[in-house]
């Protein structure tokens, strides 16, 4: 099962994700499914779900994309999102990415897909384990009167403990 999800704060950014275990209990791979970047007026904390090697190719060409010298404003940085993503090779699987950053307008969650950047108001799950019962998680989430980021990182650990329980598929 693959699984991310993201929260938006009014202090931050939340993104919690699976680890990728075999049917034996041991590590797949032993990379996490989080990357990071910096720019000159911004910083960003993405996660996937979807083809693994999609994943890798994507972070490396964001690297050359993205660095300490560029500057990027909301609308670029979601251009270079978008066409990064489209610039991938087709996969059976293929892949989802959630997006916490933070610029001069403060915190921001977004979805990125094949069909381009959703902003994300609250929370959002991705991958196979978007399913019934993360979709209640979420919800029981969203009517939290606790919206912080350290209450948002407790539930992460919560839900993904929840939510890998077993397998679930929601289209």
């Amino acid at each position: 099962m693959t699984i991310a999800l993201g929260f938006i704060c009014p202090d931050g950014v939340v993104l919690a994700t699976d680890r990728r275990i075999s049917g034996g209990g041991t590590l797949t791979f032993g990379e996490t499914k989080t990357t990071q970047t910096r720019w000159k007026n911004g910083c960003a904390v993405i996660s996937y779900a979807g083809h693994r090697d999609s994943w890798l190719s994507f972070c490396t060409a964001l690297s050359r994309c993205l660095g300490p010298n560029t500057e990027a404003d909301e609308s670029a940085f979601h251009s270079v999102l978008t066409q990064l993503l489209r610039a991938l090779p087709k996969t059976k699987e293929g892949i989802a990415l959630l997006c916490g950053y933070w610029m001069s307008e403060g915190p921001r969650l977004v979805k990125v897909d094949s069909s381009g950047v959703v902003p994300i108001q609250s929370s959002e799950v991705i991958g196979w384990g978007n399913s019934p019962l993360a979709r209640y998680l979420l919800q029981r989430y969203e009517n939290s009167p606790f919206r912080s980021v350290a209450q948002a990182r407790i539930y992460g650990v919560n839900f993904i403990s929840q939510a890998s329980r077993g397998t679930y598929y929601a289209p």
